[in-house]
């Protein structure tokens, strides 16, 4: 990096999940030569000004364009994560087919925006996880997602021109049967292992609370390691999500 190399400041992004924003409009400006900064939020505009007296330019991010408060259930209340699979042909807006095939998508209110995913993207037993966040998508992510939403909820027709690419996912690890772990590794060690989502399952603290003061659970049974061993796995699922 050149000693003269100008100072850009760059705008934060969304601070509940982390500023994947800033990070991501700073890469463009190390490979151009510049020095990014990273600008947070500063409501003093005595501040915010010494602090753009300081760098040579500014690099604002873009914002998100669906309006969330329209993503509620029909009585006004926000609205859960949504799965969707489907077997149905899927078409965007236009008509133009985009898949024949199975797909599926999540999706879900976000502070500023709607966002979501769909069926993850194999990457083998090895992937590098910085810089992080790690997500990508398929090049064909963007027309089917959004072809997926204006299927799903006539609100979102149209929005494929809103859409905006932001990285914000990671790398999970999935179990064969793609059902979590709960059981003993060691005689002192317990694992809570969730097939990628992580520790999100309802009473599962409380089922593993009690098998670790001696009792038996019979909800926790079916997930124990020894299934891999003995063959005895669950249910293949024929949904795009593995997790489905």
């Amino acid at each position: 990096m050149r000693a003269d190399a100008p100072l850009v400041a760059v705008s934060a992004g969304f601070t509940d999940y982390g500023d994947y924003l800033g990070v991501a409009l700073s890469r463009p400006l190390v490979a151009a030569g510049a020095v990014p900064l990273l600008l947070p939020y500063l409501e003093d505009e005595a501040a915010r000004a010494a602090a753009l007296d300081r760098v040579d330019g500014l690099l604002l991010g873009f914002g998100r364009d669906i309006d969330p408060a329209t993503f509620t259930t029909a009585d006004g209340k926000p609205s859960p994560v949504l799965h969707v699979d489907s077997d149905a042909e899927l078409r965007d807006d236009d008509g133009r087919p985009i898949t024949d095939e199975a797909w599926g998508i999540y999706f879900k209110p976000d502070r500023e925006s709607v966002q979501g995913g769909a069926e993850p993207i194999p990457k083998g037993h090895e992937f590098d996880v910085d810089p992080y966040p790690t997500g990508s998508v398929d090049p064909g992510f963007p027309d089917m997602w959004c072809a997926a939403l204006s299927h799903c909820l006539g609100r979102f027709e149209g929005v494929r021109p809103k859409y905006r690419q932001v990285r914000s996912g990671g790398v999970g690890a999935f179990t064969v049967d793609n059902f979590p772990v709960f059981d003993y590794m060691r005689p002192n060690v317990y694992v809570a292992a969730d097939s990628n989502h992580g520790y999100k399952m309802i009473a599962v603290g409380r089922e593993i609370a009690r098998v670790l003061g001696g009792e038996h659970s019979t909800l926790l049974h079916p997930f124990r390691y020894e299934r891999f061993a003995t063959g005895d796995l669950h249910p293949v699922s024929h949904s795009p999500y593995p997790w489905s």
